[in-house]
């Protein structure tokens, strides 16, 4: 049996100690242009509420704010993790790591400086994220170009003000050095009973 067969029968044996924990762009919705037209795959909402009711916990992670997930996967029994793994939202409730408000003056002195530079090259867009904030270049007329003049000015942004940073597909992102995938993981097992069980992550 390949490992989609193992895990479909680990879920299935004991499904209230399995974990299905998956990102949001990419996986559950398309990437596109515009960060802010990102939405769920049609029929996915349906389905991440049938396995929500089935398994022990069923989670969506992401770079963006936990607002923006709540919005557009806001689902009865999913858990959302936003912000690198910053905040959580479940059960009607948003938690914040308190480690992160220390950070916050510095996201906004990175975020001034960030739009001074880049803020008026064509095809660049600042995205706020609230505790992070993302520079796409996928609509810039020359993306190599872009992508060096924004690699420049992020890096140069957090050797000074000691955020990390966060690649990924045409986008560079500046965020406290608190979390990864792995801690998004992380986040979203929290409080899902003592027992060790099946993460298994999209």
């Amino acid at each position: 049996m390949g490992l989609g067969g193992d895990v479909v029968t680990a879920l299935a044996k004991e499904p209230q100690r399995a974990g299905l924990v998956m990102d949001f762009d990419g996986v559950l919705s398309p990437i596109v242009a515009d960060p802010a037209t990102s939405r769920l795959l049609p029929g996915t909402g349906e389905v991440l509420k049938d396995l929500a009711a089935r398994l022990g916990l069923v989670a969506l992670v992401s770079g963006r704010p936990v607002s923006f997930l709540v919005e557009r996967a806001g689902i009865e029994g999913v858990t959302l993790v936003g912000s690198y793994g910053v905040e959580t939202y479940a059960e009607g409730r948003v938690q914040v790591l308190p480690e992160v408000e220390e950070w916050l003056p510095v996201v906004d002195r990175a975020r001034e400086r960030l739009q001074d530079s880049l803020g008026a090259l064509p095809g660049v867009h600042l995205e706020d994220k609230g505790v992070a904030i993302a520079v796409h270049w996928r609509q810039a007329p020359d993306r190599a170009v872009a992508a060096q003049l924004v690699g420049d000015v992020v890096q140069d942004v957090v050797s000074e003000t000691g955020l990390h940073r966060e690649p990924g597909v045409r986008r560079g992102t500046a965020s406290p050095a608190v979390a990864g995938q792995g801690r998004r993981a992380a986040a979203a097992g929290r409080g899902h009973g003592s027992e060790p069980g099946r993460i298994c992550r999209g």
